[in-house]
């Protein structure tokens, strides 16, 4: 008897482990700054770049809060030739109210997985509401274990 196997994972927007990578990346920033003993206004400059690098980064980046898989009743290449359902919600609207108009619900292919200990990172190709590639980052802490454990399989799957 074949097993039936179905990705249904409700995704959390805020992640732990994304804050400590941030955190790091700006730490190591400052670092350089220093040994490269840069005069004030370079310093300004460096700061306001990066600042404004993060807030269009934010705006343009789609919060993905649901991922899910039609039930696969095969393994190996039927998993990346089903379609999966992104719920994906604005960031503009998932701030204002998390309500059921703000959030569209994506149709897309799984193009290829890469999953290490703390991440995984999912490229689909979106056939609606928009033909797109749209890359997803899910961190450990934002999904539940048995979507970790499910997602990681499929990542390795692919590799």
């Amino acid at each position: 008897m074949k097993q039936h196997w179905r990705v249904d994972s409700k995704i959390h927007t805020t992640s732990q482990w994304q804050v400590v990578v941030i955190v790091l990346w700006l730490f190591i920033m400052l670092l350089v700054a220093l040994m490269a003993d840069l005069p004030c206004w370079q310093w300004l400059l460096m700061i306001a770049i990066t600042a404004g690098l993060a807030y269009l980064y934010n705006l343009q980046r789609l919060t993905v809060v649901h991922i899910t898989q039609p039930e696969i009743k095969h393994s190996g290449a039927e998993i990346y030739y089903s379609p999966w359902l992104i719920y994906v919600a604005s960031k503009q609207s998932y701030n204002q109210a998390n309500t059921e108009s703000n959030k569209q619900l994506w149709q897309g292919y799984l193009q290829s997985s890469y999953a290490n200990r703390y991440l995984l990172l999912l490229n689909f190709e979106i056939n609606s509401p928009v033909q797109r590639p749209m890359t997803v980052i899910i961190w450990r802490d934002q999904i539940n274990p048995t979507g970790w454990r499910q997602l990681q399989t499929l990542a390795r799957l692919n590799s």
